[in-house]
């Protein structure tokens, strides 16, 4: 048995830090209970500091957000500001587009962004961006965030994006998605990009709301919404979900066939099932947010090594977190903002394994199981100032106490325990930023990030940005980022199969990125954005089999370098009726120590999609055309290119508050694969043909 503890001492300051922080908690909570009603949009950008929402203007409705003339974005920055101005490449994609689209998980919403690709195994879904995405990486290299709030856990770095992400999307008000490195701001897991889910608020439910689907796959989801303003006590909104899928009743696995007596085929072992709980409050100040997601997935594909065709391997997750955000209110060139946090994370995961000939082992199968457990509290202050209208600059701190991270690893019956490993870790970093208006049309943005890490050492991430418009409509920007990712406590203590000792020695991978931005706006209904950018990754941390009889490790590998360009031009005349046409290219250049092509990773994305009414004021139609190009396996073998087609019909404005919509999935049934990892025997795995999905919501106004 393996048992890696912390220090005495170490775990005595990991309590007294952690009680020291739940008595802030509970000092803060008390305050918001007694917090008077209040508007808590900021009256300037500097004000929103630490917000982790982005207020629409106040002349625009918020049923048209997607739509909005010069949308603002808060991520970029830390604070509220023109998506024009913003020191990245930023796309925005609101509640509305979600729901007329009809898009089920975030990396669906991911997906329909420019540069962005989507791949699912089965069990998790697997986001790429620009070219990258490695087997054995749980999303690790993007940061995710709910109203501002760190979502990725610390034990396998993982930012939930299908089932297993703990809000329902009903619930989304906006999510901004800012591509390139951001640990300037953010630090680690900001890697590749920033993807905030900013959630409704009370006032924009104003009562109840229910709704049910069913679909494909006897899939069934219900939900319940209250909300709205409450006297005397700002606004509040409750809500909580419930999804379950059967999934494929068959599925069949080539490379799993043992001919005569088996043919590839797995029954019933697919199914999907989850609950969310969601509450947000809100005051003059204050703003707390919490939720729940447990999700539970059985597993087809008989990776690890599994028994095929049995429906005892499956897995568990359990997202739980709560923030708390303080925004005081200051003079009007004065903003300031304490956020304090906690996070539990749980892990299950059943592997069933045929028994060795001879073992007294009941009904022949042994079942490893993993468990994994972690805890976070995490604070940060930010304290900001404008100085002469012209110089919008803050500076930060935060500090992050895991004081429990554990992993075990054991055979049920007979018991015998292979991994026992507990430790605690404390981080913390402070950062600046400046935004300096040179002249009326050029802008200047400089930040940097220092970062003291238990696992990695120090880390300094420095970012700059030029921002200048020529001429009316026009905007240039010159992008310069520096981003890093330590390994996260799996990749260090992953085990070797037959060892019994954790891998040492993974250092963090470093990411160097330059990038060139034209926006263009021509007319009052029409933007064009082309990016041209090339990013350089230094000891990127890979799974790979080191040995020829499977077994694998996690370790630093040599130099990524990326080139790329993405076109995206978006058409958005009115509410209900628009257009986004978007392509990327990118193309990798690796050294002799890394992989000889970046598995995963399409060199071609394109996409339309076209919002447009069908029956005036009525019946809203949207359609989602995605091409993905060639992929390659781990195995060095390609995936075919494919063209889904999606189609959402929903209802617009009915009476008595009802809402209907009927979705269509790869509507013309093509058939396509994803890349798996090297935990899996197959190559590709299979993805869902045509599925159908309708949705019957309704809405109680007081």
């Amino acid at each position: 048995m393996l048992d890696i503890r912390a220090s005495s001492p170490s775990r005595r300051r990991a309590r007294w830090l952690a009680r020291a922080c739940w008595v802030a908690w509970l000092a803060c909570a008390a305050g918001l209970a007694e917090a008077g009603a209040g508007d808590e949009a900021p009256a300037s950008p500097a004000a929103a500091v630490g917000a982790g929402v982005a207020e629409p203007r106040p002349d625009t409705a918020p049923e048209s957000l997607y739509f909005e003339d010069i949308p603002s974005v808060y991520t970029a920055s830390k604070f509220e500001q023109p998506i024009l101005e913003a020191p990245s490449a930023v796309t925005i994609v609101s509640g509305d587009e979600i729901r007329a689209f009809g898009y089920r998980t975030l990396a669906d919403v991911l997906a329909s962004v420019p540069g962005f690709f989507v791949s699912y195994d089965r069990n998790y879904t697997y986001v790429g961006v620009r070219g990258f995405s490695r087997p054995g990486d749980y999303n690790t290299r993007l940061l995710v965030l709910v109203d501002g709030h760190r979502l990725n856990e610390s034990l396998f770095g993982t930012a939930p994006m299908g089932t297993d992400f703990p809000v329902d999307l009903d619930l989304v008000a906006r999510v901004e998605v800012v591509r390139g490195p951001a640990s300037a701001l953010y630090g680690t897991h900001a890697f590749l990009g920033v993807i905030n889910v900013v959630t409704r608020r009370g006032r924009d439910v104003a009562g109840a709301e229910v709704a049910a689907g069913y679909g494909s796959h006897d899939s069934v989801e219900v939900r319940g919404t209250a909300g709205g303003r409450v006297s005397g006590a700002g606004e509040a909104l409750f809500s909580a979900s419930y999804l379950r899928s059967g999934g494929r009743e068959s599925l069949r696995y080539g490379e799993l066939a043992v001919p005569p007596d088996e043919d590839g085929v797995t029954h019933r072992t697919d199914e999907d099932q989850s609950v969310q709980a969601f509450a947000k409050l809100s005051s003059s100040d204050f703003e707390l947010v919490a939720g729940h997601g447990d999700r539970g997935k059985d597993v087809p594909t008989a990776s690890y090594g599994t028994l095929f065709d049995s429906n005892l391997f499956r897995t568990e997750d359990q997202f739980d977190f709560a923030d708390l955000l303080y925004r005081p209110t200051l003079a009007e060139a004065y903003s300031a903002s304490l956020r304090l946090s906690f996070d539990a994370y749980h892990y299950t995961g059943d592997y069933p394994y045929a028994a060795e000939p001879g073992d007294d082992v009941g009904g022949g199968v042994v079942m490893n199981r993993d468990h994994a457990d972690s805890q976070r509290v995490r604070t940060e202050g930010i304290f900001g100032w404008s100085i002469a209208g012209r110089n919008q600059l803050f500076v930060g701190a935060d500090l992050r106490l895991e004081y429990r991270q554990f992993l075990e690893n054991f055979d049920v019956d007979p018991s015998q325990v292979y991994t026992h490993v507990l430790h605690d870790e404390l981080d913390w970093g402070v950062f600046a930023q400046d935004e300096l208006r040179l002249s009326s049309n050029l802008l200047l943005n400089v930040g940097a990030r220092f970062d003291q890490e238990d696992t990695a050492g120090q880390r300094l991430s420095p970012r700059a940005a030029l921002i200048y418009e020529p001429i009316a409509g026009t905007t240039l920007k010159l992008l310069y980022g520096e981003a890093f990712r330590v390994p996260n406590f799996w990749e260090i203590v992953y085990l070797y199969s037959d060892q019994e000792k954790p891998q040492s020695g993974v250092r963090a991978e470093v990411l160097r990125s330059a990038e060139l931005v034209l926006e263009q706006r021509l007319g009052a209904v029409f933007q064009g954005t082309a990016s041209l950018y090339r990013y350089r990754i230094d000891d990127l941390i890979n799974l790979r089999e080191v040995t020829g009889d499977g077994v694998s490790s996690y370790c630093n590998l040599g130099r990524v370098e990326v080139v790329g360009t993405e076109l995206a031009l978006d058409w958005r005349p009115a509410t209900h009726v628009g257009a986004r046409a978007s392509y990327s290219l990118q193309d990798s250049d690796v050294t002799e120590a890394a992989p000889a092509e970046l598995t995963r990773a399409p060199r071609h994305l394109a996409r339309l999609a076209v919002m447009l009414p069908v029956i005036e004021d009525a019946l809203l139609s949207a359609t989602e055309v995605r091409y993905v190009g060639t992929r390659t396996g781990v195995s060095g073998a390609r995936s075919g290119d494919f063209v889904v087609v999606n189609e959402t019909l929903s209802s617009v404005a009915l009476p008595h508050g009802i809402d209907l919509s009927l979705s269509l999935y790869n509507l013309f049934d093509q058939r396509f694969s994803d890349p798996a990892s090297i935990d899996h025997t197959q190559d590709f795995i299979l993805q869902d043909g045509r599925t159908v999905w309708l949705r019957v919501g309704y809405r109680l106004e007081p």
